[in-house]
């Protein structure tokens, strides 16, 4: 048998077989490239924006702070020191008195009771609070009612959103009235709105006269008041 012999190949074969193998090279990176654009993340630029780069969101300069304000909004009356005070008024029943201080010292010489030296004067607990723009503690002013005209004969007759000045050594304070009430003084001192010890609240207290002409009484009128 005779041996079969190899037969050179041509140059046009060798040619077509390289185009072939540069096309098959040329679609694979055509698709990893496409692969690539899809999975690429969107550019977060907005409409109109300059930028145009892929990649995470990025975060602009925080706006400028704004100024911050020369007084708070519940001081905006002036202040005033806590100080003892001098003078009462109510312009809705036309008080206007002096005030003096009355000490604990005092109360437990008349038997518990505050005891005003005269029927025009207006009497500072000093065992409760002081008067001021922060007062620690309520503050308690007691006067007398009677007969015949009296310091307190009208307390009784304020009414809710009355206003009550104190001028104290360093100012003056004004309070909104919040209510009014009886209790039989008996039960004054262990009353919770009266015993309460409540910043910036002042309290009012005299006798109650239903009719004016009482000789004796056995309850108190306590007005109470808020700082305003």
């Amino acid at each position: 048998m005779r041996s079969q012999r190899h037969r050179p190949i041509g140059w046009a074969t060798a040619a077509a077989t390289i185009l072939v193998a540069a096309a098959v090279a040329l679609l694979v990176l055509a698709v990893y490239g496409l692969r690539a654009q899809r999975d690429q993340p969107v550019s977060q630029a907005g409409p109109g924006s300059a930028g145009t780069s892929a990649g995470p969101p990025t975060h602009g300069a925080a706006p400028a702070p704004p100024q911050s304000f020369s007084r708070p909004a519940d001081e905006s009356r002036p202040f005033v020191p806590a100080s003892e005070p001098r003078l009462l008024e109510a312009p809705e029943i036309k008080l206007k008195a002096a005030v003096t201080p009355y000490t604990p010292e005092q109360v437990a010489s008349h038997d518990g009771a505050v005891k005003p030296s005269s029927l025009w004067e207006v009497a500072w607990w000093t065992g409760g609070g002081t008067p001021g723009s922060h007062a620690g503690n309520t503050v308690y002013l007691y006067g007398h009612t009677w007969k015949e005209p009296a310091v307190f004969n009208h307390i009784k007759e304020l009414r809710r959103g009355d206003s009550v000045f104190v001028t104290t050594r360093t100012g003056r304070l004004r309070y909104v009235v919040d209510s009014s009430f009886t209790v039989a003084k008996t039960d004054l001192s262990k009353t919770p709105a009266v015993a309460a010890g409540i910043p910036g609240r002042l309290l009012l207290l005299g006798c109650y006269r239903q009719t004016g002409r009482e000789e004796h009484t056995t309850r108190n009128v306590v007005v109470i008041a808020h700082l305003a």
